[in-house]
């Protein structure tokens, strides 16, 4: 995943969306073209304005042992 920030175009009735638009312009021009074909349905322009995610890994070692005994 990136960081970029990002346009989405949604349609409440049509799903998720699956197309990134890179910039706002694209994603209005998308929305646009859009409603053209599909009145009388309305268009969303979403703007990605945040991301989360969990990013930590917890390890516990259950049993200490020499690396100069591994078989491998």
């Amino acid at each position: 995943m990136t960081n970029e920030k990002f346009w989405v175009v949604w349609q409440p009735d049509s799903g998720n969306p699956t197309h990134r638009h890179a910039s706002r312009e694209d994603a209005l021009k998308e929305a646009e073209r859009l409603a053209e074909c599909a009145w009388p349905r309305t268009f969303y322009v979403l703007e990605a304005i945040s991301s989360s995610r969990k990013v930590t890994v917890q390890t516990t070692t259950l049993v200490e042992f020499d690396h100069d005994e591994l078989p491998f």
